[in-house]
């Protein structure tokens, strides 16, 4: 069967319509896929950045726990000059209570001497 020409002008038209429509879907495609491009190309700067900091953050740990050792060490070494110097002290007051001890020992003998002293002064001034 042979088609009309309204018939004809009608499916013209509908051809159109659908070529129309088709164009349009591939420019919303073409859209769609610059938009997933660029929404790749975010993603992936947003990798490197998250990526940039947990490297960041990893370092600043590894600084603060050395930082934290070393002023463990330092506490460490503050309490030994303390106890060294706290056995210093205590040396030096033992030191110092022995020296004492000498002296009046020291003071003692003198006194012996001097009242030897006085008695043999005593005993020639009676020859």
């Amino acid at each position: 069967r042979r088609m009309s020409e309204g018939e004809y002008k009608k499916l013209v038209l509908q051809v159109e319509d659908l070529s129309s429509d088709l164009s349009a879907l591939q420019k919303e495609k073409e859209k769609m896929v610059q938009n997933l491009r660029d929404s790749n190309r975010a993603a992936e700067k947003l990798q490197h950045y998250i990526e940039a900091l947990e490297k960041r953050d990893m370092e600043s740990t590894l600084e603060i726990n050395t930082l934290k050792d070393e002023v463990n060490e330092l506490l460490d070494k503050i309490e030994d000059i303390e106890a060294r110097g706290a056995r210093g002290v205590y040396e030096q007051g033992e030191l110092l209570r022995e020296f004492q001890a000498e002296k009046e020992a020291l003071l003692a003998s003198k006194k012996e001497v001097q009242v030897r002293n006085r008695e043999y002064k005593r005993k020639i001034e009676t020859l």
